[in-house]
């Protein structure tokens, strides 16, 4: 029988570690040495990361865990850049997926808030607020979600929930109070959507309409 894996492939910034934290509380899962993201997908660590463990030794341990396996290696656009990496993992594991669902511009705000980068700020002229987002277009939801939804098994968590313990307990599977506090909240508070003046609201509004459009589908269902 197939090992049984849950993947949490993020996006960033979407509360990803207060769901490991709390998840990794109920007895139905294990762990790669308690560590959340593993970086599963690729073979070179991100920036400021480091590891005393091998992707070879993530697949020896998920060979022989008797439990289902929880890992947070965010890779939401792995299906787009590295497909046959996916191939490989579904062929070889009973896998489900979870993607958080939360606003285009309150992830990209979040985003900016805990990086430090000031992309945009409170007083960005929106003339020029499309040029600067379209740098950040393959991030959204609409770019790489269908080809995961297509191919894989995936199961989509409103972020707008996370308060609501009987929706997270019904969609992860478990029993849980879902009472341990978040955790790494943004470092940086330079850009606070209330606070934006309208005409950048407006333009930041239809530039991530479509996306909004997109997951709203989704977390209705």
């Amino acid at each position: 029988m197939k090992t049984k894996i849950h993947i949490c492939l993020g996006p960033f910034k979407t509360g990803t570690s207060w769901l490991w934290e709390n998840l990794k509380q109920d007895s139905k899962y294990s762990t790669f040495y308690n560590i959340k993201e593993p970086f599963l997908w690729t073979v070179n660590l991100p920036p400021n990361r480091t590891t005393n463990h091998t992707r070879k030794e993530w697949f020896e341990f998920a060979d022989k865990t008797e439990k289902i396996l929880l890992d947070f290696s965010q890779g939401y656009d792995e299906i787009v850049k590295h497909p046959n990496n996916v191939k490989n993992l579904i062929s070889n594991y009973d896998v489900t997926f979870f993607v958080v669902l939360k606003n285009p511009i309150d992830l990209f705000v979040t985003g900016c808030n805990f990086t430090g980068n000031p992309v945009i700020t409170n007083t960005t002229n929106p003339n020029n607020v499309k040029n600067i987002l379209d740098s950040f277009s393959p991030l959204q939801y609409s770019h790489w979600l269908p080809v995961w939804l297509e191919k894989c098994n995936v199961i989509c968590i409103n972020f707008n929930k996370f308060n609501d313990p009987e929706y997270l307990n019904k969609k992860f599977d478990v029993n849980l109070k879902w009472d341990i506090p978040p955790v790494g909240a943004s470092k940086f508070k330079f850009l606070i959507r209330s606070q934006w003046h309208i005409e950048l609201e407006q333009q930041m509004v239809e530039y991530f309409k479509s996306d909004i459009d997109y997951i709203s589908k989704l977390q209705d269902e």
